[in-house]
């Protein structure tokens, strides 16, 4: 059993313990080996280097701090190239006034208007045209602006039972169109004007002196041939919602804009004072109550209603004159691109927005007691919806007519029927709304008007600046 056993486990013999012992003594010499190499690296490290060393040393401390300084500097350039650029990109398309003053000063004025050349011949014989331009009461409220009437053409109709008036009968002019032009030579030398080319660039003072025997577009008028079919109705029950939602812009003291009376509610953007957001434009105010759904369904109702009829009249004025698609309010129309200030949803408003037109005002019975001028920074829209009729026994009220204020013996007097469009430079042109036969038991004669104030245009320009700037602070 034993010599079983001791052939089945091995023994260590005399060769394995030699083995072992070797290993042993190797590992022992390895740990020696370390233990000397360890001690001399300590050795090396405790020297002290030489002088060469030491210069050596000193340059690679210079080079690397060197490149340290410059690896700072360019990163600093490096972002401030990466503003630069920044903001660039924000002015892009903005050269031609973002060199001008309206940068630099605080308040600007700066009216545009249309000089027409290639089109002249086709909207001679629809024109009407001034001439000897007489500025009175220049930089004060009390501006105004005379003329000479040169010549009327033969494609419009005019009516006067009084010299003084000069009523014009647009369902009997061919086309139900009139155009007021005003030669450039006598009024390209007046502060505060900016001109444009048909194809919308801005004229040069060069330009504006080899163009001279050109004209300058002040006024459009353009009548719908069916008023049946024109735009959305306002009714009775918009205007009364209007009353109990909106403010009234126009105070009782007669202080609203050279003495307005009437009602006028405005939608969209107006000047702000204060700051919200770098933002000094922002929603008309709306009078502080609780509307429940329906109401709230009814305010977009009406809203829509009011954008979705100014942006039909900007189509018709667009389709008879293509030049005002990008000259209504040009320099709005490239302000507004840095601003969300529509939903995308409302593609009305936002096609608007893009031609510059930022707000629309619902006037009822809305007059002016001043003949005025004033320095907006786009032409005036003024449009007629269908609306209920104002009539008693057959006899019409509320009737309203736009005046023109050529000269202290003359009026071009444009009656405000259903579907008259009215585009007008309301700063080369003295002008008033008024309403004749004004009856308040009847309802009131209802227009809508769109245009860029000086006031506005500030405030949308002090709120680029603002958002510009702190672009440029957040990209540092």
């Amino acid at each position: 059993m034993d010599e079983k056993i001791s052939k089945k486990i091995p023994l260590i013999g005399e060769t394995d313990k030699k083995k072992l012992a070797t290993i042993k003594n190797s590992m022992e010499d390895e740990s020696i080996s370390t233990n000397s190499h360890s001690s001399k690296e300590d050795e090396n490290l405790n020297k002290k280097p030489s002088v060469d060393e030491m210069k050596n040393i000193i340059e690679l401390e210079k080079k690397f701090n060197k490149r340290k300084r410059c690896h700072k500097h360019d990163k600093r350039r490096s972002m401030k190239r990466k503003s630069l650029i920044k903001y660039q990109h924000d002015c892009t398309g903005y050269d031609s006034f973002m060199n001008s003053n309206i940068v630099k000063e605080k308040n600007h004025k700066e009216s545009p208007h249309i000089v027409i050349r290639r089109s002249l011949r086709f909207i001679k014989r629809n024109a009407i045209i001034l001439k000897n331009v007489k500025v009175a009461n220049e930089n004060t409220l009390e501006r105004t602006v005379s003329y000479e009437i040169s010549k009327i053409g033969q494609n419009i109709e005019i009516h006067s039972k009084n010299p003084k008036y000069l009523n014009v009968k647009l369902d009997q002019c061919v086309d139900r169109r009139v155009f007021i032009l005003v030669p450039l030579k006598s009024v390209y030398l007046l502060p505060n004007l900016v001109f444009l080319d048909e194809d919308n660039v801005r004229m040069t003072d060069e330009q504006l002196l080899v163009y001279k025997k050109t004209y300058v577009l002040v006024g459009m008028v353009d009548k719908s041939p069916n008023s049946e079919t024109f735009g959305d109705f306002i009714g009775t029950p918009d205007i009364d919602f209007a009353r109990k939602v909106f403010v009234n812009q126009i105070k009782a003291d007669g202080s609203f804009h050279f003495d307005t009376s009437g009602e006028i509610f405005s939608f969209g953007f107006g000047p702000k004072y204060y700051v919200n957001n770098n933002m000094s434009i922002g929603p008309f105010v709306e009078k502080k109550r609780k509307l429940n759904e329906s109401e709230n369904e009814m305010k977009k109702d009406l809203k829509k209603k009011i954008y979705y009829f100014l942006h039909y009249c900007i189509g018709c004025v667009f389709s008879t004159f293509d030049n005002f698609e990008k000259s209504l309010s040009p320099n709005v129309s490239k302000l507004q691109h840095h601003f969300d200030l529509h939903p995308e949803s409302d593609t009305k408003e936002l096609e608007l927005q893009k031609s510059g037109i930022l707000n629309a005002h619902l006037c009822l019975n809305a007059q002016t007691k001043l003949q005025h001028t004033e320095c907006d920074s786009s032409y005036t829209v003024i449009s007629v919806p269908r609306q209920v009729e104002r009539r008693i026994n057959h006899q019409n009220f509320n009737i309203g007519e736009f005046e023109l204020n050529i000269s202290n013996g003359k009026n071009i007097v444009i009656p405000l029927k259903i579907g008259t469009i009215l585009v007008y430079s309301g700063y080369l042109l003295t002008h008033r709304q008024q309403i004749r036969k004004k009856n308040d038991n009847v309802s009131p004669f209802v227009n809508i008007v769109s245009y860029n104030s000086e006031k506005l245009f500030n405030h949308l320009m002090q709120s680029f600046r603002r958002e510009i700037l702190g672009k440029s602070r957040n990209s540092k």
